[in-house]
């Protein structure tokens, strides 16, 4: 008897898991592509600069450049699959030496951020998807 429920244990927990899993990379693919879509453009290099790593932040710039935003959410929101939650974070890095200066409000920029404005309006739709995903 004691197998038995150990075997069914440890399959509700590989279930509560991939739940987790895949509510943590839903609410990162959104978060992100929000965080895109409220990135100013000019040219488009700030947006194509965003860059997503799981662990630990990248620090260099990039050259892509993309003012709609979609490549960047595309091929950044593809390496989120490979996070589970045995990884510790997900990182979002812009290192163009102005998106800190657009993020606070420079260049008469309101509200202020692209970062800081997504996270206070986000928490519904976390909600959403931690409801969808039954977590």
């Amino acid at each position: 008897m004691t197998n038995k429920f150990n075997k069914e244990f440890k399959n509700a927990e590989e279930k509560i898991n991939k739940a987790i899993d895949k509510t943590l990379r839903s609410v990162a693919t959104e978060l992100f592509g929000e965080i895109i879509r409220r990135t100013p453009v000019d040219s488009g290099r700030l947006r194509g600069n965003w860059q997503i790593n799981i662990n630990t932040p990248l620090l260099n710039e990039i050259a892509r450049v993309d003012p709609a935003g979609a490549q960047t959410i595309s091929f950044e929101t593809s390496k989120l699959g490979k996070f589970t939650t045995d990884h510790k974070s997900i990182w979002f890095s812009n290192n163009l030496p102005y998106a800190t200066i657009i993020e606070d409000g420079g260049i008469n920029r309101r509200p202020f951020g692209m970062v800081k404005t997504t996270l206070t309006d986000f928490k519904p739709a976390i909600d959403r998807i931690a409801r969808i995903n039954k977590v």
